[in-house]
């Protein structure tokens, strides 16, 4: 690949300046730097505090910070880093939390050249300062800088495993590369595991590339990515199993979030479902508040699952209904045109957040629709989205949701355009062929 012009690097420069400006720019607007919103409710704070005071994962569902569950509900990465800040900086103190907010802004201005970087392997500079510019000004990835959570680095992560997937595919794609990948997209899962669905396409992708296909190559690069992705999850799955007794794969949550998607009342509720149906929020429903009940938390997992597979059951239709409804949710940005009073909905930004997000999606579906197929390189993409969607499609879904896949919408909008672009001139040159030199000769009849 051609090395960037220095004018070209310059631009794109100036573009990660604004990007990152625009990500220091708004917690100083919302007046949020150095605070924690919600602290006592903040799933990653409580279990970050409570793994620097005891030494352990612990439930961040109890309001008692001495009392000792052990928990598998948040992924180990971010409440480590949470605790690690802490330990050198102070519990939650105002230092602790702007370092955090300053690695989450740090992190989401960094997709932007790691998304120029993809587009331009998988098309070329034009779609790449489509895409870049795109994630530059995205709302979504902008709102969450000052959240407390693993949205933004895993917006950063995301995005790696795409460019890793697409430099493998311009390769011989080595066994020792694809152990490299595996080992890097179970790290990404320690982190937060829900690309894990998409991963079989990050894989496969790159070995199918080139042709002809050879199994021998596609089955040893796959071998060497799983023995990889093996080794990075190992430590924590084996620690889930001797302290909980159970093989869990990152986190236990699924569950619960499906109980959240189908509980009584869940349709006129919105977001204040969290309210009345979350421990963190309700502590009399996991009954966590009598002392050190080892086993509290996977038992109440353990019912909530329960209760929602009986509700499915006793009402398919509903459900699908309410799959339907979180598929627009995702993919609209709808959420806002139902959620309870408890977030405030028709604030402009998220509004603004709202037709943005449609913007992305009604524009990519147009272009495909207009080109009558999917654009060069980009079903792969589409297909990682997808999937990583489904799961909350079935469960429960939230505005941050789509944060970490929206580099990827990013990346297939500019494949659309380019593709509707090259379209659009193969017509317009058509026709001037046309006008002057006429119509072109048809053969037979």
């Amino acid at each position: 690949m051609q090395a960037l012009s220095r004018r070209s690097r310059a631009a794109l420069i100036l573009l990660t300046f604004v990007a990152g400006s625009l990500r220091v720019a708004y917690p100083i607007k919302v007046g949020s730097y150095g605070k924690v919103f919600d602290e006592t409710h903040l799933e990653y704070v409580v279990a970050g505090r409570r793994l620097v005071l005891h030494g352990e994962y612990l439930s961040p569902w109890p309001a008692d910070d001495d009392t000792h569950i052990p928990s598998s509900i948040m992924p180990p990465a971010y409440t480590g880093l949470i605790a690690a800040t802490y330990a050198c900086l102070g519990i939650a103190s105002k230092a602790s939390t702007l370092f955090l907010q300053f690695l989450n802004i740090i992190a989401s201005t960094a997709v932007v050249p790691l998304v120029f970087a993809t587009t331009r392997r998988l098309a070329d500079s034009k779609a790449a300062w489509i895409a870049a510019i795109v994630v530059c000004v995205n709302p979504l990835m902008i709102g969450f800088c000052d959240y407390m959570w693993d949205t933004s680095i895993f917006s950063l992560l995301v995005t790696l495993a795409a460019y890793l997937a697409v430099r493998l595919s311009q390769t011989e794609a080595r066994p020792v590369s694809m152990g490299l990948l595996g080992l890097t997209l179970g790290a990404i899962a320690l982190v937060n595991p829900a690309l894990t669905i998409a991963y079989p396409i990050l894989v496969l992708w790159p070995l199918t590339r080139r042709k002809p296909i050879r199994m021998r190559r596609v089955v040893a690069g796959v071998t060497a990515s799983v023995i990889g992705f093996a080794v990075a999850i190992a430590p924590w799955t084996a620690r889930n199993y001797l302290v909980l007794d159970r093989a869990i794969y990152i986190r236990n949550g699924l569950g619960l979030q499906l109980w959240l998607g189908v509980c009584p009342g869940v349709e006129s509720m919105g977001d204040q479902v969290w309210q009345f149906h979350y421990p963190m929020r309700n502590a009399n429903l996991s009954g966590m508040t009598d002392g050190d009940r080892r086993s509290a938390e996977m038992a109440y997992i353990d019912q909530c699952r329960r209760d929602a597979v009986a509700a499915i059951l006793a009402d398919p239709v509903r459900w699908i209904r309410l799959c339907g409804e979180r598929a627009s949710d995702f993919w609209l940005g709808t959420v806002i045109t139902h959620s309870g009073p408890a977030i405030v909905p028709y604030q402009p930004q998220r509004l603004f957040v709202t037709l943005f997000s449609m913007f992305e999606i009604v524009s990519i579906l147009l272009m495909i629709l207009w080109c009558r197929r999917i654009p060069r390189n980009a079903g792969w993409l589409i297909a990682c989205c997808v999937l990583f969607s489904i799961v909350y499609c079935m469960t429960i879904t939230m505005m941050r949701f789509r944060s970490p896949i929206e580099p990827l919408v990013a990346i297939v909008l500019a494949l659309s355009v380019r593709s509707a672009w090259t379209r659009m001139r193969g017509h317009r040159n058509g026709d001037e062929a046309i006008r002057e030199y006429g119509e072109p000769e048809r053969i037979g009849n």
